[in-house]
């Protein structure tokens, strides 16, 4: 006689044998990386936060901006972010205005006066990058935070200005990328970005795209200003670095 089983019995038995492979209730993922990207959308690139002002919405006089979209750092909400360069490059967003000239000024978080430079431009609008500090003389130290801001004024008489700071901390180059660099092997923008450096991963992305600009990149530069909110100046022309004209270093408190 054949022995039956009990059609409770085989669905017991089903049931346990899902919960112990892990198969039961496991929803079809459209997309494995989906937790990582929103992990990394979220602000993965920010660093702890500090004082500043990303954007200057209170334009005025001669430094209203004739589009509408402010004088803007390119840099996450907390106002800080990391890059393993002692001579990092800063990127902006600089609107249609009359800029005649401008102020940079970088100092140690500690310290109490910024050093500055004075400069004039030789740029149009659009998105352009200052390197602080402006020589390459002089270099910041790593693992250490430095306080930055930049100034631009209208008019001649400067008596209108518009005004953006924040901070950067310097981090030694991560194992992996110098193991890649004493290997022969150059670092491209996304090397950069897996370790979650943001200076360094914005200014490689704009050099590539200065030296040969393509729909793919201009996608990947999209997608990188909106990790930051900042998609709107996704559009803007990339005109490359500022460039200081009159080197006029010198101590000060600074002031907006």
């Amino acid at each position: 006689m054949v022995k039956r089983i009990a059609p409770l019995a085989v669905f017991l038995t089903l049931i346990s044998w899902a919960l112990v492979n892990g198969e039961l209730l496991q929803p079809a993922l459209s997309n494995p990386q989906s937790s990582s990207e929103e992990e990394e959308s979220s602000g993965s690139f920010e660093d702890y936060d500090r004082p500043g002002q990303r954007s200057d919405r209170g334009s005025r006089g001669s430094c209203k901006p004739q589009n509408g979209i402010f004088f803007t750092a390119l840099i996450p909400e907390s106002n800080s972010a990391r890059s393993v360069s002692r001579n990092p490059r800063l990127w902006f967003y600089i609107p249609e205005s009359t800029n005649v000239s401008g102020e940079v000024g970088w100092k140690h978080e500690q310290d109490d006066d910024f050093k500055r430079d004075n400069f004039e431009f030789t740029t149009a609008s659009g998105i352009v990058s200052l390197q602080i500090p402006p020589i390459t003389d002089e270099q910041l130290t790593t693992n250490e935070i430095y306080d930055w801001y930049f100034k631009i004024y209208c008019n001649p008489e400067k008596s209108d200005h518009i005004y953006v700071n924040g901070s950067v901390r310097v981090v030694p180059m991560p194992t992996e990328l110098n193991n890649q660099l004493e290997a022969g092997l150059a670092l491209e923008w996304n090397d950069y970005k897996e370790h979650l450096l943001w200076f360094d991963t914005l200014t490689a992305l704009a050099e590539l795209r200065l030296e040969a600009d393509t729909p793919n990149l201009q996608i990947h530069w999209e997608n990188l200003l909106k990790k930051l909110g900042l998609e709107n100046l996704a559009k803007f022309p990339i005109n490359g670095d500022l460039g200081v004209i009159q080197n006029q270093a010198e101590f000060s408190h600074e002031s907006e």
